[in-house]
């Protein structure tokens, strides 16, 4: 099983107990908070414009020092368009039918899937993650926001469907891409409704997640999903047979 544990942790020495304290044998390190907030230092203009780099001093090495000392699978947490950061940003912002900027049912900002440089941004942040040593990058929040709050932010709900499918198809592609150099899993964490093709809002369907991703995360269960993909829940559990991951 995985459990996340912030960059914090890594620096401080704490990420490989509290994993055998969880019994996990991976770790998820939240390298982009649901906040924008990064854990690394980025050479992208956007993360420096919006003050989202992690300011501790050479983080970068330590990082990449840990990932290639520790025995424990790797996994770099990247909330993509949910940020607080980018999604301030009046050019970026996630606005509503009226045009207004829209807040989730938590109150959190998120930044539009159609701004092309946030797309880029995210595709080549995931690379930098790549290149620091991850075994695998977790794209959360990659689409629209889905469910009750994917209601809410539409006016409409029916309105644009093929159109996200194609703006996230294109996050997918160029975050791809970007991974292609590097032996990194793409892995996609979704609900089961949207896995099963229940959940149109986001933007994810299950045709691209069998296109792009290597590895489901599946928020309430993995029945009938690809091969090893991973259940989310609250708490690991040595009965279930499936991969278990703790996520934020």
């Amino acid at each position: 099983g995985a459990v996340t544990v912030s960059v914090e942790a890594v620096l401080d020495g704490t990420a490989a107990e509290l994993a055998r304290q969880a019994g996990a044998d991976a770790l998820v390190i939240d390298m982009k908070g649901d906040s924008g907030a990064l854990g690394w230092k980025s050479g992208e203009a956007i993360a420096r414009n919006v003050r989202a780099n992690n300011q501790t001093e050479n983080v970068n090495e330590t990082l990449a020092q840990f990932l290639k000392e520790t025995e424990l699978y790797t996994v770099a947490r990247l909330s993509c368009f949910k940020d607080g950061l980018v999604g301030a940003d009046s050019g970026c912002v996630l606005r509503d039918s009226g045009g207004n900027r829209w807040k989730d049912s938590g109150g959190a900002l998120w930044s539009t899937p159609e701004n092309n440089a946030v797309r880029s941004y995210l595709a080549r942040a995931a690379a930098e993650l790549a290149a620091m040593g991850f075994d695998e990058v977790l794209l959360d929040n990659c689409g629209w926001p889905g469910g009750a709050d994917g209601a809410s932010v539409n006016g409409d709900p029916a309105r644009d469907l093929e159109r996200r499918t194609e703006t996230v198809g294109k996050l997918l592609a160029e975050t791809a891409q970007t991974l292609e150099p590097y032996d990194t899993v793409l892995a996609i964490r979704c609900s089961a409704e949207t896995a099963a093709g229940q959940d149109g809002l986001t933007g994810l369907t299950p045709a691209l997640l069998e296109q792009y991703a290597d590895r489901l995360w599946i928020d309430g269960g993995t029945a009938g999903a690809k091969t090893g993909s991973v259940s989310v829940v609250t708490e690991l559990s040595e009965s279930r047979t499936e991969p278990q991951a703790i996520l934020p």
